[in-house]
């Protein structure tokens, strides 16, 4: 009984002395070569002249999966690929599930990003593929636009010219199985522009319900521009060589997304969304907000019309205000609104629409200002209120300055006048103002033209003349 004791004895002895002399993960020997290779983690020693044992090369995949700090100073180079195959023979598919792994982690934060690619994608046609997992057999056919140093996009791009949702295009590509990481992060980026870049003017995607989410709009897109400015500056450039402009409905995506570009320079927002923008898509784009700003006016202008002299004198001024909307260029614009049209675009456009605008403290009235073509400095208003311009604003005028929100009345009538007088005088030759009222019917309109045509803002009467107003136009002025 004795010596059957000893025998076994022995031979669990020798399975710990085996145990302990192995070479796997989670022997003392791997845990040993993985601390003496992490004591060359800042050296300028390449990873060629440490890494001298076949049996390095598990415990290198090992710390580039599972070490940050490792895989920060010591990232996976060509040479130190090829070093590690010429250690130990090509990767078997073990090795290469774990390259694939540091890949689609790490992706573009790898400084040889392409070349991993390219080394995994060798090694996959190499092995054999029923000896593959089903998603390693689709790396390994669809592998040229996986692996491809654009991958990302060229993943996108197939999934937007297949109209197939993104979900649906990754697991045809086994690219489900690697979710998480930087890889499908940009794939996911990636589709979100090229969906975009797809879509004719003013057409809408359900990618923008997911686009204006701070989550999806504030990951980073590239050094300069996160994934809802790339988007913004797409949305803008597509547009800009239109006459008609931006569609309403994209205007209302675009600030949306990015907020709007006229709230003052020193504001967090502007300072975080328009900043980094290219400042010719920020001039569009303000543009276009003030043509939406016109038009928001026109249906204020009419909800005001309450009186029967006001009801008559609306279809006109109307119609001069359009006529300059689509036949000149507003550089910009500004509503200063009563209670009850801030009661209006509170309800029909949320309490963040408000924002750009100026408020008076007024029950009923509103006033608009506009730059037209960086010549006139216009002023309009509901109800009797006297058109009013000059060629020069004051510097650092409230009105134009988008910090100010409140504002008295007076500040847009003889204040203004007064304002708008001095300001003619300081310039050399002195520019003169105007005050004009919307009476009569037609010689009101007439006037303002001649006004227009002294500042260089040439008005072409029929643009902003009624048919039938025109006609009369013409019989009384000869023209």
């Amino acid at each position: 009984a004795g010596l059957h004791d000893v025998e076994k004895y022995q031979e669990l002895a020798n399975r710990v002395a085996k145990i302990g002399s192995s070479t796997g993960k989670g022997s003392r020997w791997f845990e040993m070569r993985c601390e003496e290779l992490r004591s060359h983690l800042s050296s300028k020693v390449k990873l060629e002249d440490f890494v001298t044992d076949r049996r390095d090369a598990k415990v290198v995949l090992h710390l580039w999966k599972t070490d940050a700090k490792w895989l920060e100073w010591r990232q996976p180079t060509i040479a130190g690929l090829k070093h590690l195959v010429s250690l130990r023979g090509p990767f078997r598919a073990a090795q290469l599930a774990d390259l694939q792994e540091i890949y689609f982690r790490y992706f573009d934060g790898l400084d040889e990003h392409a070349a991993l690619g390219r080394v995994v994608l060798t090694g996959l046609r190499k092995l054999n593929a029923k000896r593959l997992l089903s998603h390693h057999r689709k790396y390994r056919r669809f592998g040229d636009s996986i692996f491809a140093p654009d991958g990302p996009i060229q993943v996108a791009k197939a999934a937007v010219a297949n109209d197939l949702p993104f979900e649906e295009h990754i697991k045809t590509l086994g690219l489900d199985k690697a979710v998480s990481g930087r890889y499908m992060h940009a794939c996911k980026q990636a589709y979100y522009v090229e969906t975009v870049n797809s879509l004719p003017v003013g057409e809408m995607h359900p990618v923008f319900n997911e686009l204006v989410e701070r989550a999806t709009k504030e990951s980073a897109y590239d050094s300069k521009l996160n994934v809802g400015q790339k988007v913004g500056q797409i949305l803008i450039r597509k547009c800009g060589n239109r006459p008609d402009g931006m569609p309403q409905n994209w205007i209302q995506l675009v600030t949306d997304i990015l907020g709007d570009p006229r709230r003052p320079k020193t504001a967090p927002s502007y300072q975080k969304w328009w900043a980094p923008m290219a400042r010719n898509d920020e001039a569009l784009m303000r543009r276009w907000l003030a043509g939406a700003d016109l038009r928001l006016f026109l249906k204020i202008l009419k909800d005001s019309s309450s009186d029967a002299d006001l009801q008559r004198m609306y279809p006109a001024r109307r119609k001069f205000l359009e006529g300059l909307l689509e036949n000149h260029d507003i550089v910009d614009a500004r509503l200063f609104l009563s209670e009850k049209a801030c009661d209006l675009i509170r309800r029909e456009y949320g309490k963040d629409a408000l924002a750009a605008h100026g408020q008076l403290y007024e029950r009923d009235k509103t006033v608009i200002y506009m730059n037209i073509e960086n010549k006139l400095h216009f002023f309009e208003g509901t109800h009797n209120y006297k058109a009013r311009g000059g060629g020069v604003m004051p510097d650092r005028h409230r009105v134009l300055s988008r910090t100010a929100v409140k504002f008295e009345y007076s500040e847009f009538t003889t204040q203004l006048e007064r304002e708008l007088k001095k300001a003619g005088k300081s310039v050399k030759p002195p520019l003169e103002t105007f005050g004009r009222r919307h009476y009569p019917p037609i010689s009101w309109q007439n006037n303002l033209i001649w006004e227009f045509e002294y500042y260089g803002v040439k008005v072409d009467p029929e643009t902003v003349l009624t048919r039938s107003d025109y006609l009369k136009y013409r019989r009384k002025f000869g023209i």
